[in-house]
């Protein structure tokens, strides 16, 4: 029999052939019999075969390409029950489970770089170094073959079959390559393909074998086991045969831990779920917050070591960053933010700030395309890594630029966060943490948190709602797991020793595997040939309950210099330099000490060059750290963290303030109910107000209010007091809290008014003014300013600024005239002063007074806020800025339509790139409206949709979105629909105080979605309740109502809707065209309409772009005036409009039946 693939001449009864290993035999995919490769139809069961290759022909000298010997790594695999398994199901089934097998399988194997040489009935052949070798092909043939007979066992459980499992071989040597029977890679022929395919068929199920040579090349990450010498069919000499066992390391050995690791086991789910989300954020560029949280010591950093070690093997490059948060300073905030930028800029601990700031500028360089957002990025960041100060904006822009940082990493390829320990983490840290996969949702960036469950107490919602958060919780391992683990880490203990082991474990696998670290330094436990040896019973050792006890035991054995040398160590934190170290240590000999403490596997060394702790010490574990820190004596370890605040105190950077402050901090909490040393807390004090100004430069408010708290239990000067007070209070705004905002710059004030200057009362003044308009409590504002004179804002700075707060309280409680006065004085004394903050807040103040509702004095508006707008952004001052487009919106609405959106858009779009979604979604309230009353339905949802993510919605946001959900499939004809849609807005409303929404959005979305059903008659009522109620007065709800009564035929509705209008102002287009819209209804049923009117009337809509009053008035003309409405040709002039929308359900109205439903 010929070899369909190289020629080769075979004996009759042979399977594979003899000069290639290439099967001979033709698989049927239906019931798996075997048939002779030149068959076209299978034998047993009648179902076509894959086409045969056709055998090729001699080439011809020099034809094709030439051959070359490489050395190359082979993969054979097949499947082991799958013959049982085709045998029991449908022939549809079996060649479903083969395509997602074949699927899968070339996926993998591309995964890492390999070709699939070949399908062979239900085996498969890849192989690496074929057309493009890498020196690490071997290793990588290793990690494909594991991750096919993971995949294979999950197909198995898919597909009910429990018994399909994959075995498979790898080999590495020398073969003849080139173009040949295979079309698509280079044909690999020679002795080492046929032994690949016999090692193969010598797996057991689920295992992978391996050659010599693979295990030369790839034992640097892989660990195997020697199997010995097998004898393979077809081969005289008996051939070497190990099992890979696991990976334990990355490409070429790096990162492989030198100590105890155990085996890893009772985590294939989640490490499987980790890969499965990994791909899933490449492929659909979708970032991803994945959450896992386990007590300390259950694997948390071991899954995500087992993530690194499969990442590192592919061939696509992702890029990983890792990060932790300190245990120590709680205001160290950003630290691990920190961390990730210096590895990804290769910033070393020992670079100085010049070579630092060079590093990071050329990384930027290299990441970000325009020159405008590399100077805004490395300005915000070195400012981050502690290297220059960083500018006085809110946090929004630090968090844009943090996340720009790591977008343009991932417009390089898949990019993976993983931030440690962030139970420990600073709440502006966690905030960025859980915005990050909305904000940056279309790149494919996968977050990893691991934390203790203390995060869950300090942040009960984290990730509530988050439609990409997966949440992971660590539970502790399974007995039969632990078993597992321990007989891995030391095989042929008794079973009686184990089952103690895993009894007092309570499935943590840190605890016995520091237990097993114990036994070994104390010399009860020996190793032996690879067998461990127990050399004493364990009757009379106690076996810990904690982890704490584990380590505690194992710390008793060490010596008491020793002991001590690492307690001194434990205060420094998890991680430390030797500088730091012998800075605090009475040990003449630290280094040697610490050198001993590295073997005893209690510390390591940080090796990774990438990172900028390299060359620093750390504990092996967390829980070693608190151990030793717990043993120490109240005295010392008041000493110690003294000496470690006047250590990293002696240093300029800022960055380190947090550290210091919690040092002193810890000190103070020892000396309890003691007197601490005016010293002591004028230290603390210090370092505190250090640490306060760094969170804020940072725009952790967080933050910066838990330190000043910190701050004010050891301040006792009153004005101090207010220094404090007013900067958290500052804080507690920007975290919404408005209580806080409010209480402490009272008590600021009051504190002010007994032991402060009249500067400091005027001041306070001022802050409080501020916050009582900033938080919509006007009305206190007016009251708390009320004694003051026009003459007063000149008197100071503070009386100035107070001033332009009084006129915004004024404003915004509808105040005009008294708001327009106060604005003349405070911009003469402003101006004056030089307080150009004040003058442009006040322009604006201005400006919106003058240009909106019946002022009429538009074109002097528009040019004041335009001013304050100007000098807000040459100035930097940024809530002015935003403020002017939203009152430049707010103004022009009812004049230029057109022109306020653009106003809104741009202050829409400002907030999203600041990170203000709370602005930027009110903003989108309006804009939805907008676009819905311009005709523009599909935009009016993508506001919403392409901008947030929708599914967190809730309250006033989440009805806003349905509400307008429910008109645009009104509109389109889906009643029932924007019915039970709007039936969900009502229910919100009833647990809703906001005015505007019950007004607006749910008595005024009532009422236009009642007009579009044809509910002509609530519609008319709706209408006029809706105007009664509006502040603003909108003319536009009793236009259309008046529509809805002419369409109804309802003449008392047409005249109340009239005498709604009364001596309304008339004063913009809006109001005009509302008033000429209620004319022309009126008109129409006296039976006076006139050509004109009705022209006149829906060329002001049209003339604003309003296309759906406009397309509503046609109809009302077309159905109400019928004499005047056939010659314009109204109905047709409406369905121009609403035909191109898909506004069916508006059309619905034409027909007269409609009417009165």
């Amino acid at each position: 029999m010929n070899c369909p693939n190289c020629g080769f001449e075979n004996p009759p009864d042979q399977k594979f052939c003899g000069d290639c290993g290439t099967r001979l035999t033709n698989n049927c995919s239906s019931c798996g019999a075997a048939n002779p490769h030149t068959q076209k139809f299978c034998g047993e069961c009648g179902a076509a075969l894959a086409r045969a290759a056709p055998t090729p022909a001699v080439p011809e000298p020099g034809a094709g390409e030439t051959a070359e010997r490489r050395l190359v790594s082979v993969l054979f695999a097949d499947l082991v029950g799958f013959t049982p398994f085709s045998e029991e199901r449908d022939a549809e089934e079996v060649r479903e489970l083969l395509t997602v097998y074949f699927d899968r399988a070339r996926e993998i194997v591309a995964r890492f770089g390999g070709e699939v040489d070949k399908f062979i009935g239900d085996a498969v052949m890849a192989v690496w170094g074929a057309t493009t070798a890498q020196e690490d092909d071997a290793e990588r043939a290793v990690r494909t073959a594991l991750e096919l007979v993971e995949m294979v066992e999950r197909l198995g459980v898919e597909a009910g079959a429990s018994g399909l499992a994959l075995r498979a071989g790898v080999l590495t040597g020398e073969a003849a390559t080139g173009r040949g029977g295979n079309d698509v890679h280079g044909l690999v022929v020679g002795d080492m393909v046929n032994t690949a395919s016999r090692l193969q068929s010598l797996a057991d199920p689920g295992a992978v074998l391996a050659g010599e040579s693979t295990v030369r090349s790839a034992s640097g990450s892989i660990d195997f086991e020697m199997l010995g010498p097998q004898v393979l069919k077809g081969k005289t000499e008996p051939v070497a045969v190990w099992r890979a066992a696991r990976i334990t390391g990355m490409r070429g050995g790096a990162g492989r831990r030198d100590g105890i690791e155990p085996p890893f086991v009772g985590r294939d789910h989640e490490l499987r779920m980790l890969k499965d989300l990994l791909h899933a954020t490449e492929r659909e560029r979708r970032a991803r917050l994945v959450s896992i949280v386990g007590v300390a010591g259950v694997g948390k950093t071991r899954l995500v070591w087992e993530l690194q070690k499969y990442v590192d093997g592919l061939t696509a490059t992702v890029f990983w960053h890792e990060g932790r948060s300190p245990a120590y300073g709680e205001g160290a905030t950003f630290w691990a933010l920190g961390e990730m930028v210096r590895r990804r800029a290769g910033i070393a601990e020992s670079d100085d700030e010049a070579t630092a700031s060079a590093k990071l500028a050329e990384t930027i360089e290299r990441l970000v395309e325009t020159e405008e957002e590399r100077r805004r990025l490395l300005g915000l960041l070195s400012g981050l890594l502690g290297l220059t100060d960083l500018p006085q904006e809110d946090r929004g822009p630090l968090f844009a630029a943090f996340r720009r940082f790591f977008e343009s990493v991932a417009d390089q390829g898949p990019t993976v966060l993983v931030f440690e320990d962030v139970h420990w983490a600073d709440p502006g840290l966690l905030d960025f943490v859980e915005e990050l996969p909305e904000w940056s949702r279309r790149w494919p960036i996968l977050v990893l948190t691991l934390a203790r469950p203390d995060l869950l107490e300090r942040r009960p919602t984290w990730g509530a709602g988050k439609p990409n958060f997966v949440s992971m919780h660590l539970a502790p391992l399974a007995d039969i797991d632990m078993r597992e683990m321990i007989d891995g880490v030391a095989p042929g203990l008794p079973h009686h020793a184990v089952g103690a082991l895993v009894s007092r474990s309570g499935g943590i696998p840190l605890y016995a595997v520091e237990y097993i670290r114990m036994l070994l330094a104390d010399g009860r436990l020996v190793e032996e040939a690879g067998s461990f040896q127990l050399l004493d019973t364990l009757d009379d050792v106690e076996l810990p309950e904690t982890v704490r006890g584990v380590v505690g035991a194992r710390l008793d054995r060490l010596s008491v210099d020793h002991r001590r040398v690492l307690g001194e160590a434990s205060v420094l934190g998890q991680s430390f330099t030797l500088e730091s170290l012998i800075e605090i240590t009475e040990h003449p000999d630290a280094p040697a000490v610490l050198d001993a403490l590295v073997r005893a596997e209690l510390l390591e060394i940080e090796r990774d060059p990438r990172s900028p702790e390299r060359g620093q010490y750390r504990f092996v574990q967390p829980v070693i750290q608190e151990v030793a820190y717990r043993r120490l004596a109240r005295a010392d370890r008041r000493s110690l963290h003294l000496a470690v605040a006047h250590y990293f105190e002696t240093g300029a950077d800022e960055e380190l303030a947090p550290i210091v402050a919690s040092h002193y901090l810890s000190a103070l909490s020892i000396d309890g109910d003691t007197v601490a040393s005016p010293e002591l807390i004028s230290a603390a004090r210090n370092a505190l107000d250090r640490a306060v100004n760094r969170a804020a430069s940072l725009h952790s408010h967080a933050q910066v209010l838990s330190l000043c708290d910190q701050a004010l239990a050891v301040t006792d000067d009153p004005m101090e007091r207010v220094r404090l007070l007013e900067k958290s209070a500052l804080a507690a705004c920007e975290l919404a809290d408005t209580t806080a905002y409010e209480e402490r710059l009272r008590e600021a004030l009051q504190i002010s008014r007994e032991h402060g200057t009249t500067e400091d009362v005027e001041r306070g003044m001022f802050l409080l003014a501020r916050c009582l308009t900033d938080i919509r409590n006007a009305n206190r504002a007016v009251e708390l300013l009320a004694d003051l004179d026009p003459d007063d804002f000149g008197r100071s700075r503070w009386l100035t600024a107070a001033g332009a707060q009084l006129a915004r309280a004024h404003m915004i409680m509808g105040d005009g005239e008294p708001a327009l006065a106060v604005t003349k004085p405070v911009l003469v004394a402003a101006e004056a002063r030089g307080q150009l903050d004040v003058v442009a807040d006040t322009l604006v103040t201005r400006g919106t007074l003058l240009g909106a509702g019946d002022a009429g004095r538009l074109h002097e508006g528009v040019a004041l806020i335009r001013e304050g707008r100007r000098l807000a952004v040459e100035h930097g001052f940024g809530a002015t800025k935003r403020r002017a487009s939203t009152n430049m919106g707010y103004i022009l609405y009812e004049h230029d339509p057109l022109g306020s959106h653009t106003e809104y858009e741009a202050a829409f779009r400002q907030e999203l790139e600041q990170g203000d979604r709370a602005s930027a979604l009110f903003k989108a309230y309006n804009m939805s409206s907008f676009y819905f009353d311009l005709g523009r339905f599909d935009e009016a949802l993508a506001i919403f949709e392409d901008n947030f993510d929708v599914e967190t919605f809730s309250g006033t946001a989440l009805g806003e979105y349905l509400a307008t959900r429910a008109v645009v499939a009104t509109a389109r004809g889906r009643v029932n629909e924007g019915d039970n849609l709007f039936e969900q807005v009502r229910r919100i409303a009833e647990k809703e105080t906001d005015r505007q929404f019950n007004t607006q959005t749910v008595q005024g979305g009532a009422a236009i979605i009642d007009l579009m059903a044809g509910r002509l008659a609530h519609a008319t009522e709706g209408f006029l309740q809706t105007f009664a109620g509006d502040q603003a007065q909108n003319l536009e709800y009793l236009a259309r109502g008046a529509l809805a009564a002419l369409m109804n035929g309802d003449e008392r509705g047409v005249g109340a809707m009239r005498d709604a209008l009364g001596n309304a102002s008339k004063v913009s287009p809006m109001r005009r065209a509302s008033a000429a819209t209620v004319e022309a209804c009126v008109s129409a049923v006296e039976g006076a309409l006139t050509d004109e009117q009705a022209l006149d009337t829906v060329r002001r809509w049209t003339d604003l772009g309003w296309m759906l009053t406009a397309g509503l008035s046609w109809i009302a003309f077309a159905v109400g005036a019928p004499e005047i409405a056939s010659g314009l040709d109204a109905a047709q002039k409406a369905r121009d409009i609403f035909e191109p929308i898909g506004a069916n359900g508006i059309l619905a109205l034409l027909d007269p039946s409609k009417a009165g439903r």
